[in-house]
């Protein structure tokens, strides 16, 4: 029996409400396009969070990954998403 990695922390990105519009259009690009080692859902969750003006909730292992998340956001041409820390594992909100 092999051990799975569990997330040990939880964040929230907060996208801003201006994202929609680019969101929706990176949602319509990457469906129309299907490229290879991209994953949609991930787009289409952010979609759906500026939407309901909510946040995207996700797990990670290390504080580096939801940088790096938060980050990636931008070569897409967005703002990047507010962090909001869930359990005590951030230590901080930052933009």
């Amino acid at each position: 029996m092999t051990a799975t990695a569990t997330p040990h922390h939880i964040a929230a990105l907060r996208f801003a409400r201006s994202s929609v519009r680019i969101l929706r259009n990176i949602v319509r690009d990457l469906e129309a396009r299907q490229p290879e080692g991209v994953d949609i859902s991930l787009f289409v969750k952010a979609l759906e969070s500026a939407e309901l003006d909510e946040p995207l909730v996700v797990a990670f292992n290390e504080r580096s990954e939801i940088e790096l998340m938060a980050d990636g956001f931008t070569r897409w041409g967005l703002n990047r998403p507010a962090i909001d820390e869930l359990n005590g594992s951030i230590g901080r909100h930052s933009r």
